[in-house]
């Protein structure tokens, strides 16, 4: 009679099984033929193949990198002894279940993150159920944490328990910058947007994506928005609108250097000014003689339209 026993029936990554026998009975020289099946456990199986021989103990070890796509062995005993074909017994078949040691590694796909930010966790190399901060869920995870979090995921079978931990650091918001830029100004020179704060960015819109570092500079009339935020290399702070009207400078374009008319005669006078707004006019004269030049009013020594671009002279003068 022949048996056979494990001290374990599950191999594991860098451990042992053992397997023992006990024999009785049996005539003349006999042989002990471990013998190994990576298929099936039937004893009738045509796939059992020697495995060892003449030892009463059989050590199991390094069967992960001996069988890489097998999950389960079966290991049996033939007791063969010589004179007889009746002298052939087997033992009991045994069953071990080959597994490796959990593990379990994650990667984040940003750390530190802006508080509001979605980050992605992903579990890499565990080949069972993932289990986040001991809940059940799938591999990948999106996290939105509000402060800094310690994540940890754990991955178990039959061989043990594996960990690894990661701890989210969540930055605190920024302010928004404080406008330096006069809300209008005149196109006198190239004028600059400015704001106070640290580490400024500069966007054309609500919406774009990347800042520039260079505040806009502005070189012609007109109405202009932008955006401004504080940034500290992870995070971008709210963004402040700011706009601005830029006036074209008030010039005269056209205007009447001198001209000459009879006695009696009525004449005008013309001025073109070009400039942002409402434009007013203002006549001067100043008389040979006189020290300083007198603003000129409607109905006064034959002035008309003193407050146009065109000036009415009916008088000598």
């Amino acid at each position: 009679m022949v048996s056979i026993f494990s001290n374990n029936n599950l191999f594991c990554t860098n451990e042992l099984v053992k397997i023992w026998s006990t024999v009785s009975g049996g005539a003349g020289i006999c042989d002990k033929i471990w013998q190994i099946n990576l298929v099936s456990g039937s004893s009738s199986s045509s796939n059992w193949q020697l495995y060892n021989v003449n030892s009463d103990t059989l050590r199991l070890e390094n069967l992960i990198e001996q069988y890489p796509d097998i999950n389960r062995i079966y290991i049996r005993l033939k007791y063969d002894c010589e004179l007889s074909n009746c002298n052939i017994a087997y033992s009991n078949v045994i069953s071990i279940d080959i597994s490796e040691n959990p593990e379990v590694s994650l990667i984040i796909s940003k750390n530190p993150i802006c508080r509001g930010e979605s980050v992605n966790l992903q579990a890499l190399n565990c080949t069972s159920t993932i289990r986040w901060n001991n809940v059940p869920l799938e591999n990948q995870i999106l996290l939105s944490p509000q402060a800094d979090t310690t994540v940890i995921a754990s991955c178990q079978n039959r061989c043990g328990i594996a960990f690894d931990t990661i701890r989210i650091r969540v930055l605190e918001n920024l302010e928004l910058p404080q406008n330096n830029t006069p809300i209008s100004s005149s196109m006198r020179a190239i004028i600059q947007f400015s704001a106070l704060g640290s580490n400024l960015l500069w966007f054309e819109s609500e919406n774009q994506v990347e800042g520039s570092a260079s505040p806009p500079i502005i070189n012609s009339p007109g109405t202009y928005t932008v955006f401004a935020a504080q940034s500290n290399g992870t995070c971008i702070g709210p963004r402040l609108r700011i706009f601005t009207t830029v006036y074209s400078v008030l010039n005269i374009q056209n205007q009447n250097l001198s001209f000459t008319n009879c006695k009696g005669n009525s004449a005008k006078m013309t001025v073109e000014a070009q400039g942002f707004g409402n434009i007013q006019y203002k006549w001067y004269r100043k008389k040979i003689g006189d020290m300083d030049y007198q603003e000129l009013f409607d109905g006064v020594d034959g002035i008309s339209n003193s407050s146009t671009h065109e000036l009415g002279i009916s008088n000598i003068g």
